[in-house]
């Protein structure tokens, strides 16, 4: 995870599962169950989009959320459930 002391957002990891994050669509690293990460704020934007990916401990795809960060607001997103995939009609 990128080393961002006095980040103005975090993800904390409380989904029970193994995270990807993303931010406005680029990798940003993993995070553990119980991990906060850190979140670069924006430099040109008003707003910025954090995606998670969640992954059980065999790799299968468990679900996703996302969240919009506004600039200047100091935020804490916790990750407590996944959107989880729906089955093909």
């Amino acid at each position: 995870m990128p080393d961002l002391p006095g980040s103005q957002y975090t993800v904390v990891n409380s989904s029970g599962y193994r995270l990807a994050v993303y931010q406005d669509g680029k990798y940003i690293g993993d995070a553990e169950v119980g991990q906060v990460v850190p979140i670069k704020g924006p430099l040109l934007w008003n707003k910025t989009v954090v995606t998670v990916t969640g992954h059980a401990t065999d790799g299968s795809y468990v679900g996703s959320s996302s969240w919009i960060y506004e600039f200047g607001t100091p935020e804490a997103w916790t990750v407590q459930r996944l959107n989880k995939p729906k089955a093909p009609q």
